[in-house]
Protein backbone atom coordinates (compact mmCIF):
# COMPACT_ATOMS: atom_id res chain seq x y z
CA UNK A 1 0.00 0.00 0.00
CA UNK A 2 0.92 3.54 -0.39
CA UNK A 3 0.97 4.08 3.24
CA UNK A 4 3.55 1.54 3.80
CA UNK A 5 5.87 2.46 0.32
CA UNK A 6 5.61 6.09 1.96
CA UNK A 7 7.19 4.80 6.09
CA UNK A 8 3.48 5.34 7.84
CA UNK A 9 2.80 1.64 8.30
CA UNK A 10 5.30 -1.01 8.73
CA UNK A 11 4.30 -4.83 8.74
CA UNK A 12 5.19 -6.90 11.80
CA UNK A 13 4.44 -11.05 12.13
CA UNK A 14 1.59 -11.99 14.07
CA UNK A 15 3.74 -13.78 16.66
CA UNK A 16 6.71 -11.00 16.97
CA UNK A 17 3.26 -8.55 17.41
CA UNK A 18 2.21 -11.31 20.06
CA UNK A 19 5.59 -11.20 22.13
CA UNK A 20 5.70 -7.39 22.04
CA UNK A 21 2.29 -7.50 23.31
CA UNK A 22 3.07 -10.29 26.10
CA UNK A 23 5.91 -7.55 27.66
CA UNK A 24 2.68 -5.48 28.86
CA UNK A 25 5.30 -2.36 27.90
CA UNK A 26 3.98 1.00 29.49
CA UNK A 27 5.53 4.48 28.27
CA UNK A 28 8.20 4.70 30.38
CA UNK A 29 9.41 1.29 30.70
CA UNK A 30 13.14 0.42 29.54
CA UNK A 31 13.20 -2.46 27.40
CA UNK A 32 16.06 -4.53 26.09
CA UNK A 33 15.45 -6.69 22.74
CA UNK A 34 18.09 -8.77 22.13
CA UNK A 35 18.56 -10.36 18.75
CA UNK A 36 16.87 -7.36 17.69
CA UNK A 37 17.31 -7.48 14.05
CA UNK A 38 15.33 -7.40 11.68
CA UNK A 39 13.78 -4.35 13.72
CA UNK A 40 10.27 -5.01 13.87
CA UNK A 41 9.83 -5.64 16.80
CA UNK A 42 11.78 -2.57 17.86
CA UNK A 43 9.23 0.09 15.86
CA UNK A 44 6.26 -1.44 18.13
CA UNK A 45 7.89 -1.46 21.40
CA UNK A 46 8.87 2.45 20.38
CA UNK A 47 4.94 2.67 19.57
CA UNK A 48 4.13 1.72 22.82
CA UNK A 49 6.86 3.68 24.80
CA UNK A 50 5.54 7.00 23.32
CA UNK A 51 8.00 9.63 24.24
CA UNK A 52 9.47 8.50 27.25
CA UNK A 53 11.62 5.14 28.65
CA UNK A 54 13.92 4.05 26.28
CA UNK A 55 14.82 1.04 23.53
CA UNK A 56 17.83 -0.54 23.66
CA UNK A 57 18.50 -3.46 20.82
CA UNK A 58 20.93 -5.73 20.71
CA UNK A 59 22.22 -7.99 18.12
CA UNK A 60 25.69 -10.05 17.95
CA UNK A 61 25.77 -9.79 13.57
CA UNK A 62 26.70 -5.71 12.39
CA UNK A 63 25.35 -6.65 9.06
CA UNK A 64 21.90 -7.77 10.80
CA UNK A 65 22.02 -4.35 12.91
CA UNK A 66 22.07 -2.78 9.96
CA UNK A 67 18.61 -3.93 8.90
CA UNK A 68 17.40 -2.54 12.23
CA UNK A 69 19.10 0.88 12.14
CA UNK A 70 17.57 1.03 7.79
CA UNK A 71 14.36 0.07 9.31
CA UNK A 72 14.15 3.02 12.13
CA UNK A 73 15.41 5.27 9.79
CA UNK A 74 12.53 4.50 7.55
CA UNK A 75 9.97 5.06 10.39
CA UNK A 76 11.87 8.18 11.58
CA UNK A 77 12.29 6.45 15.08
CA UNK A 78 16.23 5.70 14.55
CA UNK A 79 16.74 8.58 17.37
CA UNK A 80 14.44 7.18 19.60
CA UNK A 81 16.88 3.72 19.89
CA UNK A 82 20.01 2.48 21.10
CA UNK A 83 21.82 -0.21 19.06
CA UNK A 84 24.85 -2.27 19.75
CA UNK A 85 26.57 -5.06 18.20
CA UNK A 86 27.08 -7.12 21.45
CA UNK A 87 27.24 -10.62 22.75
CA UNK A 88 23.76 -10.74 24.10
CA UNK A 89 25.16 -13.56 27.67
CA UNK A 90 27.36 -10.76 28.43
CA UNK A 91 25.89 -6.93 27.10
CA UNK A 92 25.27 -5.04 30.60
CA UNK A 93 24.64 -1.24 29.37
CA UNK A 94 22.48 0.45 31.67
CA UNK A 95 19.75 2.29 30.13
CA UNK A 96 19.43 5.89 29.81
CA UNK A 97 17.60 7.51 31.80
CA UNK A 98 17.32 4.93 34.18
CA UNK A 99 17.82 5.67 37.96
CA UNK A 100 17.72 2.53 40.30
CA UNK A 101 16.87 2.98 44.31
CA UNK A 102 20.80 2.33 45.10
CA UNK A 103 22.05 5.62 43.03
Amino acid sequence: TNAYREGKIYGIDASSGAAVMALGISPGDHVLDLCAAPGAKLCMILDLLGDSGSVTGVDAARHRLAACRTMLQKYKLGDRCRLFVADGTTFSVIPEGFRSDSE
